[in-house]
């Protein structure tokens, strides 16, 4: 039998959704089912996680609870403590940083929790100034700040604290400055239209020839920055990678970007109206290192996988129905835990292949054959069989189903769904396959699956 390969990028269909690639001696390639959701807990009256960092052997928290962003410090067994709150009226990502003994939050303003004490405040330090993002490096707490072309950084091991001195002019392109971002221990300017990198040059700031940051020579980079929250580096084990100004993902070594984007992506984000409030995170897991950026406006989530260069999209059930962007608003990692937040409750989440569904919500996930052509002779199609790794994880007495549809116009419609079983509790030998499809001059097949068990498709033929 001929095998039909799933789509990865190309004109019609779509990237598998809710499965990643892997690669396989045996049958080239393997897809595996996408992470599911477990809650940890649930934070009192909010209706969103902003930001999320690990720190030491908790989580700490930035929710949003009406007008107030909610510090929280959450154990691993998910018992929350509020630290804090301040009165804000923005919502979408709210930038954390740490040293070994204070965690800062900026909106604006700038809030500052010490660890030792359980205090939390406003930076009252007449050199703050307002910011929007923030990064840390080398005992400093990196800053942006609003509607200027500077930077700036705190005092060393002091998030309270900042001198007239320590401000730097992102000076390659006056075009502003959007983001800041410590990536292998270099500060990343990132503007709407060019990027700077700076480095640690040792000094104290007492004079211009004794600076603490000093910009990288050969760290101008003629491409800006489309979303503050899109940029992921190497505190994630990521390479420097964001969304651009051009509306394309880059991916940079060293200082030399390349686009990663595919062609579907390219046409989604072209279709996309708005992109600037996307957000972005790195992980790995099972070998493979994924950065991942949702596009809230647009309600979609792409995900790229640097060990096989493939792009594919998570989608999770909402709750007003329908699917749309997968559920994670922010990530951390505590331990070997992956750690996420809601984009529109006040639930954290493990998030772990080992997980089926989102949180008791089902999980759909669907993949696209390439499309079988048979030029101007109308042909018979021959069956189709699916090869899964069944009868694993699979409750007594039942089967999961798997879903096929077919289109004969090139992926603008399709049939209703036709279901086979995947065989019952070891099973192993079983395949679903589907006969009598019928003739036409074309065809492209979906295929559908929602059951909570680990999917594993070795083939499609």
């Amino acid at each position: 039998m001929a095998e039909f390969p799933f789509i990865t990028d190309g004109i019609k269909g779509s990237v598998p959704i809710n499965w990643y690639v892997v690669p396989d001696d045996n049958k080239k390639s393997v897809l595996y089912h996408s992470p599911g959701l477990l809650e940890l807990c649930s934070l009192t009256d909010c209706t969103e996680i902003r930001g999320i960092v690990a720190w030491d052997d908790y989580l700490y928290v930035a929710a949003k609870r009406g007008t107030q962003a909610v510090l929280w410090k959450v154990s691993p067994g998910g018992t929350a403590t509020e630290c804090g709150y301040f009165t804000t009226s923005r919502t979408g990502k709210l930038w954390m940083a740490n040293n070994s003994t204070q965690l800062v939050m900026v909106d604006g303003p700038g809030y500052v929790y010490t660890r030792a004490t359980g205090s939390f405040g406003e930076i009252t330090d007449a050199q703050w100034a307002d910011a929007y993002t923030c990064s840390y490096q080398d005992g400093f707490g990196l800053f942006s700040d609003d509607d200027t072309d500077y930077w700036y950084h705190s005092e060393l091991n002091d998030l309270t604290t900042y001198a007239s001195a320590d401000f730097y002019q992102k000076m390659a392109k006056t075009d502003g400055l959007t983001s800041v971002h410590s990536h292998l221990r270099e500060p990343w300017i990132f503007g709407p239209g060019t990027t700077e990198v700076f480095y640690n040059a040792g000094g104290d700031n007492t004079s211009a020839m004794n600076p603490t940051f000093k910009r990288n020579p050969g760290g101008v980079i003629p491409i800006g920055i489309g979303a503050a929250a899109s940029s992921v580096g190497d505190e994630h084990g990521l390479p420097m990678t964001w969304l651009t100004n051009y509306k394309t993902i880059v991916s940079a070594t060293r200082y030399e970007p390349m686009e990663i984007s595919n062609q579907m992506l390219a046409r989604s984000l072209n279709d996309m109206a708005t992109v600037s409030d996307a957000v972005a995170f790195g992980y790995k897991e099972g070998g493979h290192t994924f950065y991942q950026i949702t596009f809230p406006s647009s309600d979609q989530t792409w995900i790229y996988d640097y060990t096989t260069k493939l792009w594919f999209r998570l989608q999770s059930y909402k709750i007003s129905g329908g699917y749309g962007r997968q559920r994670a608003n922010c990530y951390a990692r505590m331990g070997n835990v992956h750690y996420v937040g809601d984009y529109e409750n006040g639930k954290i989440y493990k998030m772990s292949t080992n997980y089926y569904d989102d949180n008791g919500y089902e999980i759909r996930r669907e993949l696209y054959t390439k499309e079988v052509m048979a030029g101007m002779k109308r042909i018979s199609f021959p069956d189709i069989m699916i090869d899964l790794d069944s009868g694993i994880d699979v409750s007594e007495g039942t089967s999961p189903t798997i879903f096929i549809q077919i289109s004969k116009d090139g992926g603008n419609t399709y049939s209703s769904e036709i279901e086979r079983t995947t065989g019952s509790i070891g099973d192993f030998g079983h395949r679903s396959i589907w006969r009598r499809l019928g003739s036409g001059y074309r065809q492209m097949t979906k295929v559908v699956v929602t059951d909570l068990i680990p999917w594993k498709v070795m083939g499609i033929y």
